[in-house]
């Protein structure tokens, strides 16, 4: 006869391989609706990019999209061109992407690797909120700044209190680094 231990030992391993077998077949599930969202995203990139913008994905990977935008006109970043990499979890949309400027940047809302501080990224991010809302989100950010909510204190400080260097120092920014083809 087993010993209660060995009972429960036992009960426990099932309910482990059955855990692990519902976790397996939940994942399953989560990834192909979260290829299936990206590929509907992806056609409407194609067939109705938002302006400025373009984005598809890096060499057939899904999971990794470039995007680029135009520096929106009347802004410290006109006339630029702008290259981004967007990294989407396996668990998209339910968890927002990460989104990072590859083309350097001068902007108080970019940190010095590139990352994007942007709400609808994080703290305001919803499951509906697609590719191309994002890149329009980014393109409002470029044309009008967060100084409430920024990823570089110091560009802050510099925009609040010595506007016009801040402007010069994006503009020449967008003139040495944001120069090439859309």
């Amino acid at each position: 006869m087993k010993s209660v231990v060995e009972l429960l030992t036992g009960k426990n391993q099932i309910n482990a391989r059955l855990q692990r077998s519902f976790d397996k077949k939940f994942r399953e599930r989560e990834l192909k609706m979260s290829l299936s969202r990206l590929n509907k995203e992806l056609e409407e990139m194609k067939f109705c990019p938002p302006a400025f913008c373009s984005a598809k994905p890096i060499h057939g990977d899904m999971r990794r999209w470039s995007a680029t935008i135009l520096g929106p006109p009347g802004s410290l970043y006109e006339n630029g061109v702008f290259k981004l990499l967007i990294e989407f979890p396996a668990f998209y949309p339910a968890v927002p992407p990460r989104v990072k400027f590859i083309t350097k940047i001068f902007h108080m809302n970019v940190n010095e690797d590139g990352w994007i501080k942007l709400d609808v990224l994080s703290r305001k991010w919803s499951p509906e909120t697609s590719v191309s809302r994002i890149l329009l989100a980014i393109v409002s950010l470029m044309t009008t700044p967060n100084p409430d909510d920024p990823f570089d204190r110091e560009k802050t400080s510099m925009y609040k209190r010595h506007r016009s260097r801040y402007n010069d120092e994006a503009k020449l920014y967008t003139s040495i680094y944001a120069k090439g083809e859309y």
